[in-house]
C-alpha cells in the first residue's frame, strides 16, 4: 500500500513545517524561485486536466489517461530543461528579485 506511508509523510513533514514557519520566526528558510513558482503550476494545471479527464470519462480511466500523464510529466521535464539550459541554473535556484534587480541593472547599462 503506497497511500497510507505517503499520507504519514505529508501530514508529518507538511503539519510540522508549516507549525514551525508560524510559531517561529523563520525556522525553515525558504527562497522562492522559479522553480518552485513553476513546479506549483504545473502540479495544479496536472490535477485539474486529471479531475476534468476522470469526469469526462465517466470515472474509467484507461490508456489515454495514462498517455496524458506522460505527456503532462515529459513537457513539466521539457520546460525545467529548457529553463535549466536557456535560462541559466541563477534563473531557476537564485532569489528572483535579485535576478531581476541584475537584469534591470543589465538594462539600465
Amino acid at each position: 500500500c503506497i497511500g497510507g506511508p505517503l499520507l504519514h509523510l505529508l501530514f508529518g513533514v507538511g503539519l510540522s513545517t508549516l507549525l514551525g514557519n508560524l510559531l517561529v520566526a523563520s525556522p525553515f528558510p525558504m527562497e522562492l524561485n522559479l522553480e518552485i513558482y513553476t513546479s506549483g503550476a504545473f502540479l495544479a494545471a496536472a490535477l485539474l486536466a486529471i479531475l476534468a479527464f476522470v469526469r469526462l470519462s465517466k470515472d474509467l480511466p484507461g490508456r489515454a489517461f495514462g498517455t496524458m500523464l506522460i505527456l503532462v510529466y515529459f513537457v513539466f521535464i521539457c520546460i525545467l530543461g529548457g529553463l535549466e539550459i536557456f535560462g541559466g541554473a541563477n534563473l531557476l535556484t537564485g532569489n528572483l528579485r535579485r535576478a531581476a534587480t541584475q537584469m534591470a541593472r543589465v538594462r539600465a547599462a
